[in-house]
């Protein structure tokens, strides 16, 4: 039988099954019963519509027999779909069901195609199947990102409010007292507010200036205090005069003051957010493109973040950056002795930060600065710096060394970062989607959002040192 009579017979079973069931619904309204010639004519209809059916199946079957054996592309299993023919689509639709199941006399039309036609071997929409079947990439190919290493450094803590209040601890010297007198520059004698606590051989600081060593201090009330050199520049009354000891004090003499200042300071949680526009069609038929697409903008703002943690100025909706913090400590490489390397401008910052009583937890460098060091020769063109590592990070002086491209060339920052500042998270980095955004909707288009509500609060300043390897020493 030729597809085209199949067909014939196909919609004459269509229209004998439809007249039979008319004439039924006819007779049970007109009689309250069918008549014994109706389920006759009605059972014939179906076993007439069965049998087409099985016919129709048979010959799908062999023909689809044949394809495999000849294995013709798009028909193999795991390539294509398969290809129905018009009595399957038919009888396996929702509309047929319904109508067979409620005894209906029609249904709604059943887009079949036409199922008995040759189709073209290609990948045009409704040929028989691909002459080359595409290998489908399953994984999306995701670029390298920076590490990131900052939040992991600073303490982490969490607030409730969109402000953070905190107590800010600067100026600490175990011994503080005050100039009462300007001393020009190269003198050699300075008068102070106190004695209490001043004794010869004591490192002291005059200003930002020393350690000094004292070699002498009067007792006759004046205040005189000796020191072992001159001081380089003039200094003016009120300036400070602190040193990391002091002596015990005598029966009814005055206690040695403690230089430790404490601010009450506020910091107010700042948004950081970006986002981008996708078609709604990329969300449904690619959802591996969808996570890279979430993935990216949560990297892009870590890199924002970290930026912000160490240059944000704190004007309009910036954080206030540990670099650009008042009261932390300074170093410049070129302040050293002629013989210093970059890795001896790190000891001695390092230096800095102890003496102010911080254990120095990490050192961050960027990667120009990190290859200087590593690369540096001595005059036979030996490395100088073997480089310790510890767990794949590598260390200088016993301190972990951190390589970003976070801080710029030129600079480095080290000191007690789990002691010193804490990152205080509001809301931590969270993704939304949504067509809520100008003509999105109508066009078919989402936005999505990232961003994170967060502070950063600098409680203890002294705890840092920036390190500006600005030149080497000429002295």
């Amino acid at each position: 039988m030729t597809a085209e009579e199949l067909k014939k017979h196909f919609d004459d079973a269509i229209a004998a099954l439809t007249a039979s069931l008319v004439k039924r619904d006819e007779e049970i309204k007109n009689l309250g019963d069918v008549t014994a010639a109706t389920k006759k004519q009605l059972t014939d209809a179906e076993g007439r519509f069965d049998a087409i059916t099985a016919e129709l199946a048979g010959a799908k079957k062999r023909a689809d027999d044949l394809e495999l054996k000849f294995g013709r592309p798009g028909m193999a299993r795991g390539h294509g779909g398969e290809r129905k023919s018009a009595a399957d689509m038919f009888t396996e639709s929702d509309e047929f069901k319904n109508m067979m199941t409620k005894n209906l006399l029609s249904c709604g039309a059943v887009p079949v195609g036409d199922g008995f036609s040759r189709k073209d071997l290609s990948g045009a929409s409704g040929s028989a199947g691909m002459v080359v079947i595409p290998d489908i990439q399953a994984t999306v190919i995701v670029p390298p990102q920076r590490q990131f290493y900052l939040r992991g450094l600073f303490g982490g803590q969490t607030t409730v409010s969109n402000l953070v209040e905190f107590i800010c601890e600067t100026g600490f010297a175990n011994l503080f007292t005050t100039l009462a007198a300007a001393a020009a520059a190269g003198a050699q004698q300075i008068t102070v507010a106190s004695v209490a606590g001043l004794y010869r051989n004591q490192k002291l600081w005059v200003d930002v200036e020393g350690p000094f060593s004292i070699s002498d201090v009067a007792t006759d009330g004046s205040n005189v205090v000796s020191l072992n050199a001159p001081l380089v520049s003039a200094k003016v009354a009120g300036m400070s005069v602190v040193s990391n000891t002091y002596g015990p004090k005598a029966e009814g003499t005055d206690a040695p003051e403690m230089n430790i200042t404490y601010d009450r300071q506020t910091v107010p949680v700042k948004t950081l957010s970006s986002w981008v526009p996708v078609t709604r069609q990329i969300l449904l038929d690619a959802p591996q493109l969808n996570a890279l697409i979430n993935i990216k903008l949560a990297y892009g703002l870590k890199i924002t973040e970290e930026e912000q943690f160490l240059y944000g100025d704190g004007t309009g909706e910036s954080l206030l950056g540990v670099l650009n913090t008042p009261s932390i400590q300074h170093y410049a490489w070129s302040s050293g002795v002629k013989t210093d390397t970059k890795i001896d401008a790190l000891r001695r910052a390092m230096t800095l930060a102890r003496l102010a009583h911080y254990p120095v937890d990490g050192i961050i460098l960027h990667p120009y600065d990190l290859e200087s060091i590593e690369l540096i020769k001595d005059t036979m063109g030996r490395y100088i710096w073997v480089n310790v590592n510890d767990g794949g990070v590598p260390r200088f002086w016993r301190v972990p060394a951190l390589e970003t491209e976070a801080i710029r060339p030129g600079t480095s920052l080290l000191g007690a970062f789990s002691l010193g500042a804490a990152v205080v998270d509001r809301e931590q980095t969270t993704v939304r989607v949504s067509d809520s955004h100008s003509d999105f909707f109508v066009k078919g288009k989402m936005a999505i959002l990232v961003e994170e509500r967060l502070a950063l609060k600098v409680e203890r300043p002294e705890a840092f040192v920036e390190v500006a390897f600005d030149a080497p020493p000429s002295y």
